[in-house]
């Protein structure tokens, strides 16, 4: 085995380890305040508090730990990162506008204070940037994908001389 291929199995496997006591741990925290406030109708702060803070950590671990298996197996990376790229831009992007987006509409049709407060000012500036953010990456997997297919049509098409 080649020096690069065991520096890129040992990184996969660290990224497997570090993505899983993330997800693990997260995730274990995470169904521990779901179990204790799905319960209670009143908590409904808590658990979706709990779905945020602990659900984003989880996920973001799951894909260390399937991007280091990925990397362990010597298997193509750059799609995989490519996918990651444009569902975390896509949630980032549909999260964020979203919810910019109601803050907004709920300023416009609401009261001549409301609609003079500082929401309708910072809104667009709070959710605007991540929404930018998410869009950006979006974008950005999707070019990185459409660049890996592209090789990879070109690889059944010449093959090496």
């Amino acid at each position: 085995m080649s020096d690069n291929k065991a520096v890129r199995r040992f990184f996969g496997y660290v990224l497997m380890a570090v993505g899983g006591l993330i997800a693990l741990l997260c995730g274990g925290c995470t169904l521990v305040f779901l179990a204790s406030g799905i319960g209670q109708l009143a908590l409904t702060a808590i658990v979706t508090a709990a779905l945020v803070v602990g659900g984003i950590p989880t996920a973001v671990g799951v894909v260390l730990f399937a991007l280091g298996r990925r990397m362990a197996k010597n298997e193509s990376v750059q799609t995989f990162a490519a996918y990651v790229l444009m569902a975390f831009g896509g949630l980032f992007a549909v999260l964020f506008g979203g919810s910019t987006a109601s803050i907004l509409w709920r300023a416009v049709h609401s009261s001549p204070y409301y609609r003079a407060s500082h929401t309708v000012f910072f809104a667009p500036v709070i959710g605007g940037v991540p929404t930018a953010v998410g869009i950006w990456a979006f974008l950005k997997g999707w070019g990185m994908l459409r660049r890996a297919k592209g090789r990879a049509d070109r690889d059944i098409d010449c093959p090496s001389k």
